[in-house]
């Protein structure tokens, strides 16, 4: 079979000739046959993020329980995002699940035959193949880098990186580094340490990735193509099963109509109890670990999204200084922002506060003892 793979972060390509019952893999210069399959790696710079651990291993909940917390977690319109997950059942009977979102605008011009898998599940495939379980990857890709970290085969965090991080982060213990390594940094990398793969330059990881979805097929579609086949199936299965039922008796088109009207009541019902059940049982990252993503969809002006970045700036320079514990959500608009985060205690409170009241008008809202002794606020600031 031949493929067309293509990093998106870089604009590199390639045509593949693809044995999938060998296992093997033939590179193509250049190729007159149409590719079955177009398979494109959607650029982290472009992308947000989220993981959850639900308390729960019930499919069948899984995606209301997903689409209930996103709308509480993002300050966005979730109807202009495309998004798709993974998941795994942990054995405490939990369920991690792994959620990439993108914007449909920028999804809307593949043909139907393309998969758009995300960068990142190219990267852990590779690690995969090395028989790598659990460890952090530098990428360094086209005007941008960032962290991945990967345990037991599974993606739990995705972070930007900015230029005076990433010496810090070369640091870590179990790191692996990819991609266009620039010059600067090469002296502080050991070769064991360099991410490879056996067929191209390691700066085409993400192209050797996207090469083995075709015998590893963890991943995303933010195209939803691969399930459309099986939707389709299921769909004609049950039209038929409808049409048998229907000629046995048409009696049976009464109760189905009664039966949909307590399904909905039903779902009504299932609605209100994720809400409740599920509200706050993810993790949520930083949003500061995700600025650029968050700022790049303010749907405003490109002045007010610099000055966005600059308020996210100042919000994480005030975190740093007052030992804030974690911020699990920052909404901004052009009045001002609104900030809900956890910390040690009062006094750190009062600090983060304080700190952020040298730019702005700032209030604390609201603060609520937890039972861990830990210290739940909300933070109001107004621009000046």
């Amino acid at each position: 079979m031949i493929a067309f793979v293509k990093d998106l972060g870089t604009d590199n390509s390639l045509y593949v000739k693809v044995n999938i019952l060998k296992k093997e893999i033939e590179l193509l210069e250049e190729t007159n046959i149409k590719p079955a399959k177009y398979i494109y790696g959607f650029p982290v710079i472009k992308s947000l993020f989220r993981y959850y651990v639900f308390p729960s291993t019930n499919l069948n909940h899984l995606k209301d329980a997903l689409k209930v917390n996103l709308e509480i977690d993002l300050p966005l319109n979730l109807e202009e995002f495309e998004y798709s997950f993974v998941y795994r059942k942990l054995k405490d009977n939990k369920l991690e699940v792994f959620c990439v979102l993108a914007k449909k605008d920028d999804l809307k011009d593949f043909a139907k035959n393309s998969i758009v898998d995300s960068e990142i599940f190219a990267l852990v495939r590779l690690v995969r193949e090395k028989k790598l379980s659990t460890c952090e990857i530098i990428h360094f890709s086209k005007n941008y880098s960032y962290l991945l970290k990967i345990e037991n085969g599974f993606p739990k965090e995705v972070r930007v990186l900015r230029n005076e991080d990433i010496k810090k982060v070369l640091t870590n213990k179990n790191l692996f580094v990819s991609g266009n390594i620039p010059d600067e940094f090469k002296s502080l990398i050991d070769e064991d340490k360099i991410l490879s793969n056996p067929l191209l330059d390691l700066r085409d990881n993400i192209l050797y990735g996207l090469i083995l979805r075709f015998f590893d097929d963890f991943g995303i579609d933010l195209l939803h193509n691969e399930n459309k086949n099986i939707f389709e199936s299921y769909l004609k299965g049950a039209f038929y099963l409808f049409l048998s039922l229907l000629i046995v008796s048409l009696s049976l088109l009464g109760i189905l109509y009664f039966k949909k009207k307590q399904l909905q009541i039903v779902k009504s019902k299932e609605k209100e109890i994720f809400i409740k059940y599920f509200d706050n049982s993810g993790k949520v990252y930083d949003p500061l670990l995700q600025a650029e993503g968050l700022v790049s969809s303010l749907k405003i002006t490109n002045v007010f999204s610099k000055d966005a970045v600059d308020i996210l700036n100042q919000i994480g320079r005030a975190k740093n200084l007052s030992n804030i514990k974690e911020l699990y959500k920052i909404h901004i608009d052009t009045k001002g922002f609104f900030i809900e985060g956890k910390a040690k205690s009062i006094q750190d409170v009062e600090k983060f506060k304080n700190i952020l009241s040298i730019n702005f008008n700032t209030n604390i809202e609201e603060t609520i003892k937890t039972p861990d002794n830990e210290v739940r606020f909300t933070i109001r600031g107004f621009l000046r």
